[in-house]
Order: C-alpha cells, then structure tokens, then sequence
C-alpha cells in the first residue's frame, strides 16, 4: 500500500474526495445505468462492507444511499407523469373519434346559462359553449366560484386546469390558466400533484365529474 493510500485510509476527509465515496458513487452511477436503483443500492451495500477500514466509510455510504434515494424519486415522478401524458393521449384520441358524430347532427341553440356574461374574465378558448357547460359542472361539484376562480388546493387547481384542457384543445394550458387565476408556478403545483396520492384520487374524480364526452 502507498503512503497516499495509506493517509487516505487512516485521516478523515471531506465525502466528495474520499476514495471510500468516489468508489461507491462511480459503482452507483454504473449499475443505475445497466441495472436500476435497486441493482446500485446491493452493490453500494457491499462496497460499504470490503472498505470498512476506511474511517468515512459510513459518511460515504449515507450519501450515496441519499442520491440513490433521489435517483429513485425522480424515477417515479417520472414514471408518473409519463402515465399522466399517456392517458391525456388517449382522451384526446377519443375526442378526435367522437368529433365527426357530434358535428352530423344539428346542434341546438346554447341556452342563456351556457354563454359567458358580457364581463365575463374568461379567455376566448375558454368561453366556448361546449366549455362553458363545462364550467358549469366545476361549479356544481364546488371547484369554482361564479367568477370561475378555484376552491381547490393549489394542486388540485392545477389538475383541474390540466383536465379543462384536454376537454378543450388548449394549448398553453399554465399561460392560459395562470392569467385567468392569477397564479404562478401552475406546472410545478401539477408535478407536485402527480407525487401526492390524494391528488391522484381527485383527478379520477374529475373525469367522472366533467366526462370527455360533455358538449354544450
């Protein structure tokens, strides 16, 4: 053994520069890409067994078990909200397939209760029949007031707005929503949202509530 190995070995050092924490986050980093987050964590485990000699060993290990930890979040979050893009995709699908159906037969006039006051805030996308009789559902279930402002958490705002938007082909959804609740941050309130397993329960609610097949 060097005298350098040796030093390494028997002084503390900071966890960054440790040989103990670059070994374990280097195999940490290889078995995440060609294993997952639970491949890492068995051979973090046993890398933290052969270098126990090294006095910040025990440093070295709590933090790659943190960063695997956070490796793991990410990964569901991801997970999550790629099911979430999915089902949009799919509701988006049907609408497209539901379209020439509703367009055959004659519409009827929308009755006063489906227009917007002439003060109305909302924007013209927003305001249309078939998505003002969405608004009245919202309102019915207690998620907006008559101004049309939530009485939601700001999580489940967020899935609202998310939700309104599939039904109505809006694009820019947080721009159009953020202006017309006056609210900030709306994409981090619906990734947040996505973690949380309650908000997940409301957003079931809301396709029962306000159904793809709804029109004015």
């Amino acid at each position: 053994m060097t005298q350098q190995d040796e030093q390494s070995r028997t002084s503390p050092m900071s966890t960054g520069g440790s040989i103990a924490y670059q070994v374990m986050n280097e195999a940490a980093a290889f078995y995440l890409q060609n294993g997952g987050v639970a491949a890492a964590r068995e051979h973090v485990d046993r890398l933290a067994n052969e270098l126990k000699f090294y006095p910040d060993n025990t440093e070295a290990y709590r933090t790659v078990m943190a960063q695997l930890s956070e490796a793991e979040r990410q990964e569901r979050h991801m997970a999550a909200e790629q099911r979430q893009q999915e089902q949009r995709n799919v509701m988006m699908a049907m609408m497209s397939a539901m379209q020439p159906q509703q367009q055959q037969p004659p519409q009827p006039e929308p009755t006063a209760s489906s227009e917007p006051p002439a003060s109305s805030p909302l924007p013209a996308e927003l305001a249309t029949p078939r998505a003002m009789r969405l608004w009245e559902l919202a309102q019915a279930a207690g998620y907006v007031d008559e101004d049309y402002q939530p009485l939601l958490s700001r999580t489940q705002s967020a899935l609202l707005a998310d939700w309104l938007s599939v039904l109505t082909g809006i694009q820019n959804k947080w721009k159009t929503f953020e202006e017309l609740w006056n609210r900030r941050n709306m994409r981090s309130d619906y990734n947040l949202a996505l973690t949380q397993r309650q908000s997940l329960d409301f957003q079931d609610e809301l396709k029962k509530t306000l159904p793809v097949g709804t029109h004015a």
